[in-house]
């Protein structure tokens, strides 16, 4: 997901440099899959408004796919894929899951009465925004596509973003540059980021940031940043400067019935742990925090770099509550090569079963006996 704010900031003080894709010939470009799948479903011309109707998946999803790649080729770019594993944990309570299931068999509900009633473009709208389109109901077809061209993929233990900066910042170089959503940025030490690829016109491009002039643009640390990203950014930056910290802003607040109601403090720590301390696949086939598996993050010659690196003292010894319990890194490794879907794993972790309403939600009058 994308930092609250951030694009809008980025566009409005001209953080945002567009260069030809010829750029990265002959490179090995990082991309989240989750993120790449998510712009393709949310944007014409593969954006498919009435999923929500007719239930299935995308139909042009595999043809842009093809095309994408094809661009990739012809310029050299070898692509190398990272998908989301499992969800870090959340503490989900029953009623959440009613109240969003709710609220889409109710959009539904009225959708199709606007459709009877003729107004097509009323109900198109109410479809587009409960396409109830899983991600993971794609990785079939997706992962079949990548097979059959020899594209190479990882299923990351969690977030994908963590194992694309693993990735980079290996000495071996398995990726050259990262395309994703702007929370990559979050993590110390990463400085430039692809926020957008256009695969489709005649000369391809690509539009990337760099984090050194935003920082020196806020006058912020990169801890700082953090922060500041994890609060929402806008509103928070001059609370953040002032109080020094995320921690000592949130503590300011800590008596604020909304702070205290929404458990925010809790959630703030560790939204901040799963970004700082985040579990991905080594190349040695175990699952390690990531400041661990990387060497001491480079400096980028300004004084806004935080100089500490994590070290095995560090790390907070309760990560199971941040992300799951450990399963056994043969599992990661299955779940790494597509051999295994995430959710299973999932179900498991959470102890939790959750079962979306099918597309009738449910209100079908009765079953026909035989």
């Amino acid at each position: 997901m994308a930092i609250k704010h951030l694009e809008n900031y980025l566009a409005d003080r001209k953080h945002l440099q567009t260069f030809s894709l010829s750029v990265l010939s002959d490179s090995r470009l990082g991309i989240d899959a989750s993120y790449y799948l998510q712009q393709l479903t949310d944007n014409p011309p593969s954006r498919e408004p009435l999923l929500a109707a007719t239930g299935g998946l995308p139909l042009a999803l595999t043809q842009r796919i093809e095309a994408d790649l094809r661009a990739l080729e012809k310029l050299h770019i070898k692509p190398v894929f990272v998908f989301p594993g499992l969800h870090p944990a959340k503490r989900w309570k029953q009623y959440q899951h009613h109240a969003e299931y709710n609220e889409s068999c109710r959009d539904r509900r009225e959708a199709w009465s606007k459709y009877e009633a003729g107004q097509e473009d009323a109900a198109i709208k109410l479809f587009e925004s409960r396409s109830g389109l899983a991600q993971w109901d794609l990785w079939r077809m997706v992962l079949r596509i990548f097979r059959h061209r020899n594209v190479e993929f990882l299923v990351a233990p969690y977030v994908a973003w963590a194992q694309l900066i693993y990735l980079l910042r290996h000495p071996k170089s398995y990726i050259h540059a990262i395309y994703g959503p702007t929370d990559t940025l979050l993590y110390p030490g990463v400085d430039k980021l692809i926020t957008s690829l256009d695969l489709t016109s005649s000369t391809p491009s690509f539009t990337f940031t760099s984090k050194r002039p935003i920082l020196n643009d806020l006058g912020v640390t990169e801890d700082q940043f953090l922060d500041i990203g994890i609060l929402a950014l806008k509103a928070t930056v001059d609370m953040v400067k002032y109080y020094k910290s995320g921690h000592a802003a949130v503590t300011a607040f800590a008596e604020h019935h909304g702070v205290k109601s929404t458990q925010y403090a809790d959630l703030y720590a560790r939204t901040r742990s799963m970004i700082k301390y985040s579990l991905i696949f080594s190349s040695e086939g175990t699952v390690v925090p990531l400041p661990l598996a990387i060497t001491t993050p480079p400096t980028h010659g300004h004084p806004n770099h935080h100089p500490h690196h994590p070290t095995a003292a560090d790390i907070p010894s309760d990560l199971h509550e941040i992300f799951t319990h450990r399963l056994p890194d043969e599992v990661y490794f299955y779940l790494s090569r597509g051999l295994l879907g995430p959710q299973a794993l999932v179900w498991l972790t959470s102890g939790q079963i959750i079962e979306p309403p099918p597309l009738d939600n449910g209100e079908t009058s009765g079953t026909i006996e035989k």
